[in-house]
């Protein structure tokens, strides 16, 4: 009883001595079971006293021993209990569970059970043993329907459940609990009845609790965190301005709250989503300066930043804070995510080299594999090593093959794939990429993913230079998805490739659909220039100029504008209609004198002029073209000609010879050699150098024997010689110009020359037998008269009277009156000689008449 008085009195020390006495010295009292369990309760008492763990264990020891000693006892029960509670205190929980489960075990029928299923499944949820806690709190529901506590049973079921994500279940016993008007945590199961709600994703239910709540429970001390689930899930919801309004309502009333910085950050949100991201940056900037922002504080500033890059064109700034944010936060949670959004903005600048750094760190990152946002990165890193100027394909390659295997159903997985493809074949593994991407396609569903497979498809055949392949994998690239962005490139290679296959005109079709349907592609101005192309291949120089023409009047800033400009000069030029080309070459040269089509343009210019007979102004463009010393040999040797013969035309012959000695000089090998020493040979004619003009005939015929100019050649050596009396190297000449000679024109004349030197020579049967065959081969030559005649004087000195006799009358017939009188008087000495006097004196008395 000393004892009992002590422990009312609190005077605890006093208590366990008197206590102690008792069980030291009357070692048969017979209620040493209650001494016992009443010094255990002392030490409970000194432990709560100085809440020391080791003082709870030496308790849990006193309760044990009681429990062990009187096993009988009507208080060994609650020396259980109360052992167990010792061991809850001292932070052994496991052996707090063991203890509270044989007390349930061992006293079966004990008024203390409701309290001990209640403690168990307590414990059992904070060690994370929700299997365990769930069977505790059920059997205390089920065995204990009545009992007071059956609302906090509930609502420790319902939390225990939540855990093991089972929200509907969790949802009634919330609700049930929250029911219980005089439940002291009626609001806090109320709100966790939103937050099973909210976790079903049913979102507007879960708002309506939240938001009831602070007018359900006035005096809640769960208000703040209603208010900021009532935000969170309007905003889930999509209900902007009422999780505004919950939030706002949070930071204006609940001062002290904890809630406040994370309320900031859905407020932030929020105001995001209503297009208002400035007021959500003045709202971030208010909670990042309270002192009390505490741990929260990234997360705001990651909002702010967020907010910040909701403005138009602030890639570069957006660039810059997530990599800050990341350097400064690099162990936070928002790390991986500030380094992904970094990348992100990089890529979209075109910072290729800033997005690798970025994807870079986010991957070495720890468990970096693990994030949300790995795939994306993973892609993001391959897409800087493809786009960068000088793209690293195999190593966008292993980027795209990782995201694809270790993530196939990822949102980016289906674009990796065409994208392995574009890099097989674009690192000129064209069978490979074939069939990569053939493959790649059994697993693609969007349209536009099919329709570029196809597309790269049909570029790798066309680099195998496989056209008809080539031409189906574009058709089909077309049928898949006749609206893809892309379509222009499709439209423009497949005419491409139908060029290559020979079939212009559907290439031409395929280029006016490209036209038509894209007016606003990139790719414009070279379908425009090659469809100008396909019309100057067929001739149809109007439209070809028309094409060119709308490339430079739509496009005058582009690349090929002043290409274009000379094409269309080009196709007046074949047209031909020389002024307008003229006039279209001179806007090349205004407008784009440092082009390098400009000195095509001059060249081409000039020979419009030469054309209209302007020979001033062609002398001064075709020297201005070859002042550039112009790589173009052939084009070169084209203007070094058409000059020659413009400054023939102005007979300023010394010039024409010294462009064509500079032309041969420079040139000796170009298929124009033949012409230029054709027309150097006729300015040494004009200069009066018969010397060397026979020399360079004789130069052109003998170094290209198979020149359409060699018969004339030889005709024009042939020529000098007879004139110097040369006959048998005149002969000669004549001779191998006529072996030579395909053109008709030079053919009568060579056979004409040859006749007639060897009638010079007196070489009577040749001359005979040349004019004969001149007769016979040009029975209308321009030397007609001249070879009848001579023919038949031939054949007279031969002796052969007879034979000149019907040629020399012929000779008095035709329209050359010089060879008349001597055609009748050697008609009358043939008669003579074959004794046909009236035939003898008819052309005699011709020739005195």
């Amino acid at each position: 009883h000393l004892g009992l008085c002590y422990y009312q009195e609190q005077d605890f020390p006093k208590a366990a001595d008197a206590f102690g006495q008792v069980l030291s010295r009357y070692k048969e009292f017979p209620h040493r079971d209650a001494a016992e369990f009443n010094l255990a309760l002392v030490r409970y008492h000194q432990a709560s006293a100085s809440t020391k763990p080791e003082d709870f264990k030496k308790a849990a020891t006193a309760f044990a021993e009681m429990g062990k000693h009187h096993p009988q006892s009507p208080q060994a029960a609650q020396a259980g209990w109360y052992q167990a509670e010792c061991l809850y205190q001292a932070d052994d929980k496991p052996a707090a569970v063991k203890a509270y489960l044989q007390v349930i075990n061992t006293h079966k029928n004990s008024p203390l059970l409701p309290e001990l299923y209640l403690a168990v499944g307590t414990t059992q949820h904070e060690l994370e043993q929700y299997e365990e806690a769930e069977k505790s709190f059920q059997t205390f529901l089920s065995r204990f329907g009545s009992h007071a506590q059956v609302p906090e049973a509930k609502l420790r079921l319902g939390l225990v459940k939540m855990r093991r994500e089972k929200f509907e279940e969790a949802e009634r016993f919330f609700r049930e609990s929250a029911a219980v008007k005089e439940f002291p945590l009626a609001d806090f199961a109320e709100l966790q009845y939103g937050q099973a709600l909210f976790h079903r994703e049913n979102y507007p239910q879960a708002a309506g609790i939240f938001e009831g709540l602070p007018n359900k429970f006035p005096q809640s001390t769960y208000v703040a965190d209603a208010l900021i689930a009532a935000g969170k899930s309007r905003y889930r919801e999509g209900k902007f301005p009422e999780a505004e309004r919950s939030l706002r309502k949070l930071l204006a009333e609940q001062k002290e709250s904890p809630h406040r910085p994370e309320a900031a950050y859905w407020l932030g949100q929020t105001l995001r989503s209503l297009k208002k991201s400035a007021e959500a940056v003045k709202v971030l900037d208010t909670a990042i300066a309270d002192p009390k922002v505490g741990d929260f504080k990234p997360q705001l500033e990651f909002a702010r930043f967020e907010a910040l890059a909701d403005a138009p064109r602030q890639q570069a700034q957006s660039l810059k804070n997530f990599a800050d944010f990341a350097a400064r936060y690099k162990d936070h949670e928002l790390a991986n995510e500030a380094l992904y959004r970094a990348a992100r903005a990089a890529l979209e600048l075109s910072d290729f080299a800033g997005g690798r750094t970025h994807a870079a760190a986010f991957l070495a990152r720890p468990k970096s594999a693990e994030h949300r946002l790995w795939g994306e990165v993973v892609f993001i890193a391959g897409e800087c090593e493809l786009l960068e100027a000088k793209p690293n394909f195999p190593q966008a390659e292993k980027f795209y093959r990782e995201l694809i295997t270790k993530q196939p159903e990822h949102p980016q997985t289906p674009m990796a794939r065409v994208r392995v493809g574009h890099c097989l074949q674009a690192n000129n593994q064209t069978d490979a990429a074939i069939g990569w991407l053939n493959e790649a396609l059994k697993h693609l569903t969007e349209k536009p993913l099919q329709a570029e497979a196809h597309f790269l498809i049909g570029r790798a055949y066309a680099t195998k230079k496989q056209s008809k392949p080539a031409i189906d994998s574009f058709k089909r690239s077309r049928q898949v998805d006749p609206n893809w962005p892309r379509g222009d490139e499709v439209l423009l290679s497949l005419a491409v490739e139908l060029e290559t296959d020979k079939n212009p005109q559907a290439a031409i079709q395929e280029l006016n659909q490209l036209v038509s349907k894209y007016p606003q592609s990139d790719l414009l101005p070279r379908g425009l220039s090659r469809l100008g192309h396909l019309k100057m291949q067929t001739a149809k120089w109007d439209e070809a100029a028309n094409h060119y023409r709308q490339l430079v009047a739509k496009f005058p800033e582009h690349e090929f504008a002043p290409a274009a400009q000379y094409h269309l000069g080009a196709a007046y030029f074949q047209k031909p209609d020389y002024n307008t080309a003229a006039n279209e070459l001179s806007q090349l040269l205004s407008k784009w004198p440092k082009s390098e089509v400009a000195g095509h343009g001059q060249y081409l210019r000039g020979a419009s002029y030469f054309h209209l007979k302007q020979y001033p102004n062609a002398v001064q463009d075709l020297k201005a073209y070859l002042a550039t010393n112009p790589m173009d040999v052939e084009q070169k040797v084209e203007a070094q000609l058409t000059l020659a013969q413009a400054q023939s035309e102005l007979k300023d012959y010394q010039n024409v010879a010294n462009t064509l000695q500079t032309l041969l000089k420079e040139s000796p090998k170009t298929a124009k050699a033949d012409q230029a020493q054709y027309e150097l040979a006729f300015a040494y004619q004009n200069l009066k150098q018969a010397d060397k003009a026979t020399q360079t005939f004789e130069t052109l015929a003998t170094q290209f024997p198979e020149s359409p100019l060699v018969a004339e050649a030889w005709f024009r050596v042939g020529e000098h010689r007879e004139s110097n009396a040369k006959l048998d190297e005149a002969l000669k000449a004549f001779q191998t110009g006529f072996a030579k000679a395909k053109e008709p024109k030079f053919r009568e004349l060579l056979l004409y020359k040859i006749g007639r030197v060897n009638y010079d020579r007196k070489a009577h049967a040749e001359a005979a037998q040349e004019f004969k065959k001149l007769l016979t081969e040009f029975p209308k030559s321009p030397h007609h008269d001249d070879a009848v005649y001579l023919q038949a004087e031939a054949l007279f000195a031969l002796e052969k009277p007879t034979e000149a006799f019907p040629l020399f009358v012929q000779a008095t017939q035709n329209p050359e009156k010089k060879y008349h009188a001597r055609a009748h008087y050697r008609a009358g000495q043939c008669a003579t000689r074959g004794q046909k006097w009236a035939d003898a004196e008819k052309h005699f008395q011709s020739v005195v008449n």
